[in-house]
């Protein structure tokens, strides 16, 4: 069970002004302070509160007392609300804004609210926002002049009322809030009148939203999150037109200062009155719509009233508002919730998505990274196998041409049959032929040359000296045995060769089969970036479709409470006429009632006037009664009749934003057609690119298609034909 709580009603007296002062002699005070208490000068009548500040306390002690229990609250998840409420001139923006010197309300709730730093164990996320009503007219104070325009107030889902595209600024410093502060105040209407020369012409309201989490592991999103609301209320003064002499833009702004606060005061005194389950015109103007969780609701509301000593008729005014806010109640809790709702939910759910997408793209990168680092390595070895094999062909074709020279063999052998026939060759051929058969086949080779020398030189001269004799015949016995080393030579060398064709094979077989894993790599890699490309445009495509059907559905959503706006707003007009007719029976009423009063007032005797004077002023002053009451009640006739053309005025605007939302919804299915169409364009382009690309891809690899040289030959043939019929 909730437990219902009071509102905090206290009332500021404002110090005379230097205008009041010099006015000394001629400024008369009607009113005085006392203990919580405001009494008339001569004691006629009296007004006790929660707290009176008198003139010679300061902001300071007024914030303490009102302010600081609402921001605490405001922390532990408690809607709070404050505004100062009071006649123009009266010090009401004072006591909020404050001055470079003095700080006022709202100032020193920013410095105060930062003090969410004392508690570790919780995350918080603050919001805030600024707007003004002017003539009844809701504009956003943080945007920019060229980008104002008239907000709308709307109903959520959870039937809870806000105001449509209002700026939002996230703040987590006191310096932030402070800025747009400063630029809101730029922005905001101020005026001069005879009784201020700064007097504020609209209704402000400085919200801070404050969301709230017990700290935990950053990858759990789950709990629930505490959302508070802290209203700051500047409400412009109510005035006569008399006293401010206002004329013009002014006097239409003045009007509409009274009627926004004439409702206001209209609700307060109804949720005062304690009847439960009644019905409370908070749809009447735009300053009770959007405080209707503050008045009533489940808020702590502390209202501060501001009244001057020096005026009798607006400080009673403000002082009979106050003393009947006093019995108003709200039923206060924490504000709780659990579904994605709010800002700081969605903030750690991104932050997680944002996370894990960073992972996997990480993954990814380091995937491609390695597999083009293995593909590099591939090629390096590859490269190196193919250098390897190209330097031993070059040594085994020089090899096979230095050991083939048959020819010089065969010449060497002839010349040595010639040369044989001399005496005691033989005897040292024998005894040379042991040595010169082991011999190494690089000697053998290169004995060769000498040899051919040698028996050039024997042919020349055949009567050579005994020494140079002996040398030829030491060269012909090597030369002797050089054909079985020559065998030999031409078997290893055979061997050799087939082993290093044999490599030259394996190797050739290698090069093909790394060729072939390359191609496969390079297909797989192409068809990786395929099938991310196409991962990628499903994703964006499945994105899309959805914030359309979400779109589709809050557009739906928002017909169907426009349509239960429009019905209660039926039902609200029908009751209006209702009671616009019963007052206007009562008037008809009190206006035969009148009549006849004033016939039997007529025929009454003048004999019986001495004795029924009495009766007669009774009479008379029943009379002027109901004179005043059937003023009255003409009065409310006509506010009635006002309402109800504004009601009807709603209504077209209504009906017009239904129409507007149905073009939306239409204009939403013929884009989401579009993209379809799109989407089956693009399949058929990167499917042709896809063919494009492996074309092209096997002729680089030197694969033509038989399709490509049936062409090729087909226009040959056509150009010879055509070089023939010519």
């Amino acid at each position: 069970m909730l437990e219902e709580c009071a509102v905090a009603v206290c009332v500021r007296v404002r110090p005379l002004s230097s205008r009041e002062e010099a006015l000394a002699d001629d400024t008369q005070i009607y009113w005085k302070t006392g203990i919580n208490a405001i009494y008339q000068v001569d004691g006629s009548k009296s007004f006790s509160f929660d707290r009176v500040f008198h003139s010679n306390e300061t902001t300071k002690n007024v914030y303490e007392e009102i302010a600081v229990p609402i921001i605490d609250s405001a922390i532990q998840g408690y809607n709070g609300t404050i505004f100062a409420y009071g006649q123009t001139a009266s010090g009401k923006t004072y006591t909020m804004m404050g001055s470079e010197d003095y700080l006022g309300v709202i100032p020193r709730a920013i410095h105060d609210i930062f003090k969410i730093k004392k508690f570790p164990d919780r995350e918080f996320l603050l919001r805030v926002s600024y707007m003004e009503i002017y003539n009844e007219t809701i504009t956003d104070l943080l945007c920019n002049t060229q980008k104002m325009k008239p907000l709308v107030i709307w109903l959520d889902f959870s039937r809870n009322v806000y105001v449509s595209d209002l700026t939002e600024e996230v703040v987590y410093t006191p310096e932030m809030a402070l800025k747009w502060i400063t630029k809101g105040e730029k922005n905001r209407h101020y005026g001069i009148t005879k009784m201020n020369q700064r007097s504020s012409r609209s209704h402000t309201i400085f919200r801070m939203i404050l969301e709230s989490r017990e700290k935990g592991e950053p990858s759990n999103c789950e709990g629930s999150v505490k959302v508070s609301h802290l209203n700051f209320i500047d409400l412009a003064g109510s005035e006569r037109a008399a006293q401010t002499g206002a004329e013009g833009v002014r006097l239409k702004e003045g009007c509409n200062i009274n009627r926004s606060l004439f409702i206001l005061g209209q609700v307060i005194k109804k949720l005062s009155d304690g009847q439960v389950g009644g019905f409370i015109n908070y749809r009447d103007g735009k300053l009770t719509r959007i405080l209707q969780n503050s008045l009533g609701g489940n808020a702590k509301t502390h209202i501060i009233c501001t009244i001057t000593p020096v005026y009798f008729d607006e400080t009673l005014s403000t002082l009979q508002f106050a003393s009947t806010a006093k019995y108003m109640k709200n039923t206060p809790y924490v504000n709780e919730v659990s579904s994605d709702e709010a800002l700081l939910k969605r903030y750690r759910k991104e932050i997680m998505d944002l996370k894990k997408q960073l992972e996997e793209v990480s993954l990814e990168t380091r995937a491609q990274a390695m597999e083009k680092d293995q593909l590099t390595q591939l090629l390096e070895e590859k490269d190196l196998l193919q250098k390897v094999q190209i330097e031993k062909i070059q040594n085994l074709t020089r090899m096979l041409v230095t050991s083939s020279s048959l020819t010089s063999q065969q010449e060497l052998k002839a010349k040595i049959k010639r040369v044989t026939w001399c005496p005691g060759k033989i005897d040292k051929m024998k005894e040379s032929s042991y040595v010169n058969f082991n011999m190494p086949m690089n000697i053998t080779i290169k004995r060769h040359k000498s040899s051919v020398t040698s028996v050039g030189e024997i042919d020349e001269s055949v009567c050579s000296e005994a020494d140079v004799f002996s040398n030829t015949l030491d060269t012909l016995t090597e030369i002797v045995w050089n054909p079985a080393t020559k065998l030999l030579c031409q078997e290893n060398l055979e061997s050799e060769l087939n082993s290093l064709r044999a490599n030259y094979d394996n190797l050739v077989l290698d090069n093909e089969k790394l060729r072939r894993e390359n191609e496969e790599m390079e297909i797989k890699l192409r068809k990786n970036d395929l099938d991310e490309f196409e991962a990628l445009e499903r994703k964006a495509e499945k994105d899309q479709e959805m914030q359309l059907i979400h779109e589709i559905s809050n557009v739906k959503n928002l017909v169907k409470h426009a349509e239960v706006y429009n019905q209660d707003l039926e039902n609200e007009l029908s009751s209006k006429v209702d009671l616009l007719r019963e007052k206007e029976e009562w008037i008809k009423e009190v206006q035969n009632y009148i009549d006849s009063q004033k016939s039997e007032s007529m025929k009454m005797d003048l004999s019986y006037s001495s004795e029924n004077t009495t009766d007669l002023k009774q009479m008379k002053q029943t009379l002027v009664d109901a004179e005043t009451v059937a003023l009255d009640s003409k009065r409310e006739s006509a506010f009635l009749r006002s309402e109800n053309l504004e009601l009807k005025e709603k209504m077209k605007e209504l009906a017009s934003i239904c129409r507007q939302m149905e073009n939306d919804n239409q204009l939403c299915k013929s884009q989401l057609d579009a993209k379809e169409k799109m989407k089956v364009d693009l399949m058929k382009e990167l499917q042709s690119s896809f063919n494009e690309i492996t074309k092209l891809t096997s002729l680089l690899d030197g694969k033509v298609p038989k399709d490509l040289l049936c062409n090729l030959e087909l226009e040959r043939k056509i150009t010879d034909l055509q070089k023939k019929t010519k």
